[in-house]
């Protein structure tokens, strides 16, 4: 015999009246793209919430669900990586067209030299001992217990 359960108090709306729906930020995330400032907060956000939420599946000792959950925060990761090389190489092009305009060119005139001299090297072993590449799962989890870079890449962004 099981034992029953406890009734609950359920707090209902008058009847008539329905009850209101909270207003939640629903904001279509595209973690394919970043195209705004705005995009790239929310790519770190879910970095940080998911690196914790997949920390705790494997406190729980859930592996399977961190790992798909370490490998949607790599990619998002490299995605982040991009676009801020992406944005931080803008700038340096825009301010390098900028010098460029500012200085003419400087014609440099290159000589070599006749004299050539030649040496022996000795012969060095150069093969690399057989090391077994890690496992997906041994790199996400190395990465999951790495700390997240919590600075504002805003900066470098241009819009």
């Amino acid at each position: 015999m099981s034992p029953s359960l406890p009734p609950m108090g359920i707090m209902s709306p008058p009847v008539g009246e329905e009850m209101p729906m909270p207003v939640l930020k629903t904001r279509p995330v595209n973690l394919e793209q970043l195209n705004s400032t705005e995009d790239l907060q929310d790519a770190i956000a879910f970095v940080q919430k998911s690196c914790t939420l997949a920390k705790r599946c494997m406190d729980l000792h859930q592996y399977e669900c961190a790992f798909r959950i370490l490998a949607k925060v790599e990619a998002t990761t490299q995605l982040i990586a991009k676009e801020s090389r992406r944005g931080i190489l803008s700038k340096v092009n825009q301010e390098k067209a900028r010098e460029d305009d500012d200085t003419c060119e400087r014609v440099r005139k290159v000589s070599f030299s006749d004299d050539v001299v030649v040496g022996l090297a000795e012969d060095i072993d150069r093969t690399i001992s057989p090391v077994e590449r890690p496992s997906v799962q041994e790199m996400l989890f190395v990465r999951a217990c790495r700390d997240i870079p919590s600075a504002n890449y805003s900066k470098y962004w241009t819009e």
